[in-house]
Formats: C-alpha cells, sequence, structure tokens
C-alpha cells in the first residue's frame, strides 16, 4: 500500500471520539477493542471546523441516503467551510439549480432552514454525471470545481446488488477512475476519499483484516474487457464472481479499491468502509431515513409486527450502522487526512 493511501473503518467509533473529545488533556494512546489494547493515533488535530475553514469540497452521490446527510452535517456543525459543490445528474426537465432547490426543503435540513439558512447558500450546484468524462460538467463549472476543490468525497455508485456488470463497472469502477483524473487537476487537493464498503472483502472467510487483499482482478483490464465484451460473455462473468462476491456491487467495489490503491499514489488518498447504513441515531432527526429499503424497512417490519419473525444465528453479529455516525466519521476522517497532509505525510 503506497504511503499517501490512508484505509479508515467506522468501527470502533470509540476511538474518534477519544481523539476528538476535548475533555481528554492526557490521552492515552492505547484503549480497550474488542478486549485488547490497541494503539490510537497520539497526535491530537485542530478542531476539525478549522481544518474545514476556507476550504471548499466536491461531493458526487449527494443525492443519496449518504450524501443528504453529509451535506446538512457539513452546513449544521462545519460553519467555516467555503463551498459544496454537489454533482446532480440533470433531470428530464430540471437543472441541477433546480434539483437542490427543491432537494434544499427536505425534511432533513429542517434545522439549518430553522438555524441558519443562509449556509444554504454554500451549496454550489453542478450538472453532471459520472458516466461522463469530467463528469459532464460544463466548462465553467469545470473549471470552478478543479480550482477550488480541497477535498473530494466520492460517494456516488450504484447499489443496486443485481445490477448489470457493464453497468456497475461503468458506475462503480470507470466513475472513480474518472474522479481520480479529475482530483490528479485539483492544485488544491488536500484529501480524496473513496467511499467504498466494508463487504469488499466478502470472499473471504473468519477474522477479515482492515487492509487490501489481492484483487480479484487487473482493475484496467476489467474496464478495458467491459467496453468489448458481450452481453453472454459479462453474464457468464458475472455468474462466476457472485459465487464469491454475492453481486456484482461487491465485486465493482472490491475493484475499485484496487483501483485506488495503484492511481493514488501521488493523491492525499483514502479508503472509507461503512457497513449497511441504517437511520438517524441521535444527530440530527433521530430515526430519519430517505427511505423504506434495506435495515429501515426490516426495523420497521419488526415494529409494526408486519414482519413477525425472521430466521437467523443469534451468534452473528448484525453490521450495520446509523448514518448520523457514518456522515459524521467520514467528515472527521477527511480532516484527519488533511491534517496529515498539512504535517507533510504523504
Amino acid at each position: 500500500m503506497p504511503s499517501s493511501l490512508s484505509s479508515f473503518a467506522t468501527r470502533p467509533l470509540t476511538l474518534w471520539n477519544s481523539l476528538s473529545n476535548p475533555i481528554n488533556k492526557k490521552l492515552n494512546p492505547y484503549i480497550l477493542i474488542n478486549g485488547k489494547f490497541r494503539f490510537t493515533m497520539p497526535d491530537l488535530m485542530p478542531p476539525i471546523n478549522s481544518l474545514y475553514a476556507g476550504r471548499s469540497v466536491f461531493i458526487t452521490g449527494g443525492t443519496g441516503f449518504v450524501g443528504k446527510v453529509v451535506i446538512e452535517k457539513f452546513l449544521r456543525d462545519v460553519p467555516d467551510i467555503d463551498q459544496i459543490f454537489v454533482l446532480f445528474r440533470p433531470g428530464k426537465n430540471a437543472t441541477a439549480a433546480q434539483r437542490w432547490a427543491h432537494f434544499s426543503k427536505a425534511l432533513i435540513f429542517n434545522r439549518v432552514r430553522a438555524e441558519n439558512p443562509k449556509s444554504l447558500e454554500k451549496v454550489v450546484p453542478v450538472d453532471g454525471d459520472i458516466s461522463l468524462d469530467n463528469f459532464g460538467m460544463s466548462e465553467a463549472h469545470l473549471k470552478l470545481v478543479l480550482e477550488n476543490t480541497s477535498v473530494v468525497l466520492h460517494c456516488a455508485a450504484t447499489v443496486r446488488f443485481n445490477e448489470p456488470l457493464r453497468q456497475a463497472i461503468d458506475l462503480n469502477l470507470k466513475g472513480t477512475d474518472r474522479m481520480i483524473k479529475l482530483c490528479k487537476k485539483m492544485p488544491k487537493l488536500e484529501c480524496f476519499l473513496h467511499c467504498s464498503t466494508c463487504y469488499v472483502n466478502a470472499d473471504k472467510e473468519g477474522a477479515i483484516e482492515e487492509k487490501l487483499y489481492e484483487p480479484a482482478c487487473d482493475p484496467h483490464k476489467l474496464i478495458e474487457a467491459s467496453e468489448w465484451m458481450s452481453e453472454e460473455m459479462l453474464e457468464g462473468i458475472t455468474s462466476s464472481v457472485t459465487k464469491k462476491y454475492f453481486n456484482t456491487y461487491t465485486f465493482t467495489k472490491h475493484i475499485t479499491e484496487e483501483l485506488v490503491r495503484r492511481d493514488c499514489s501521488s493523491l492525499p488518498t483514502l479508503i472509507f468502509r461503512p457497513a449497511v447504513c441504517a437511520s438517524i441515531w441521535k444527530d440530527g432527526i433521530p430515526g430519519w431515513a430517505d427511505a423504506f429499503q434495506g435495515m429501515t424497512a426490516n426495523a420497521a417490519g419488526f415494529g409494526t409486527g408486519t414482519i413477525p419473525r425472521k430466521p437467523a444465528n443469534p451468534a452473528n453479529v448484525l453490521d450495520g450502522v446509523p448514518v448520523d455516525a457514518v456522515s459524521s466519521m467520514m467528515i472527521a476522517c477527511a480532516a484527519y487526512r488533511m491534517h496529515l497532509a498539512a504535517k507533510g505525510v504523504e
């Protein structure tokens, strides 16, 4: 792994809580995790707001579940941030600006509108599509984003488990490739955060370490193959990889991490691996979710009695994490990567 690449998991949250708590004047660099003392980051970084002060962030996937909470968290708790460029795929009859005007009225932004409505002006909606070179941005938007971005949070992806392989490669793998190419043109870049998933190593059994394992294939060769292979050939590959990775989502996310490892040696990069995101825990609107699907749908089903029982092994861990914890950790990890860059750690 190149020295510029850092990998952070959303667990254990106690690590970040212990580091960010101002009460900890004499922080013990060792904390207890799963019955064992582990070494933590001993040099406390400055307040997160001060690291983002005067800097601009470029977010892809901002209209997704996690993206919405990230934007709201920035607007509410990082007051000195300069601008937040958010990529919006234009609708049939709506521009990015029109989509943001509608989007900003959502329930999740109620507190921001009530307490600091002017902060909503920090969001700069950008027309674009991750399936296009330069994300299909206009020359004006491209110039604005490239010249002013200090932090990139790349969250855009298809999360459909049954997405056809060609489409999953185009959005998850090639979309990240396009993002990396843009990052290399950003003179102010201090952090490129690639949002992955903790299931990238779903083919492994037993204890799975927090590291990059050997990839199933070369990411660049997979991209090339997807451009000339027939649907029948890709279906054959899909049948093979889903036996190990269960779906095209985890497979393409796995290969994308290898792309990041190979192509980001010159960038201040980190890979962020959240688990299944559940509704808001306590930071924002407790219980909020933008749609009844996944873990939220299951919780609603159990709570209402619609789903009376579900076969499960009680010894297994339910791998879920509240979306507010994920968004806060994403912002904090990117801040720490900026802190490392400021110290000259590549």
